[in-house]
């Protein structure tokens, strides 16, 4: 993934995943991870278009915690997480999207619906879909 292509806002929330893994001794960022982020973004617009959705951002908030918890933690954390083979994935969509155009635009989009499509996201969804 080529970082410097994104939004600054996405290279914020990528920042702030790899903080949220880090802090929770976890040796990767996870799409979990990501959304979070995303979710607790000052300024950011993901929350308010789940709210405008009818997602009960709160509750998805408190799952995905619990799913952080459930996370493997390392025993001697290093202080750094790279993304994991998931959100790998979950972003070559993004990655196609800026070498055709090579411009940031549209990239924060494509990459939250990449984190909302992932397996395990989407089962969250599921739950607090209206």
């Amino acid at each position: 993934m080529r970082i410097d292509k994104l939004t600054n806002q996405l290279q914020n929330a990528l920042a702030d995943a790899q903080s949220i893994a880090v802090g929770n001794d976890h040796s990767a960022i996870e799409p979990v991870h990501l959304l979070l982020a995303l979710l607790n973004q000052q300024g950011g617009s993901v929350r308010p278009i789940l709210n405008r959705a009818g997602f009960d951002v709160q509750g998805l908030q408190q799952e995905l915690n619990r799913q952080l918890d459930n996370l493997a933690k390392i025993s001697s954390p290093t202080g750094d997480a790279n993304l994991s083979q998931d959100l790998f994935r979950s972003s070559r969509p993004i990655d196609g999207e800026i070498l055709r155009r090579d411009f940031p635009r549209n990239n924060y989009f494509a990459c939250l619906g990449s984190v909302l499509t992932h397996p395990v996201i989407a089962d969250l969804n599921k739950q607090w879909d209206r």
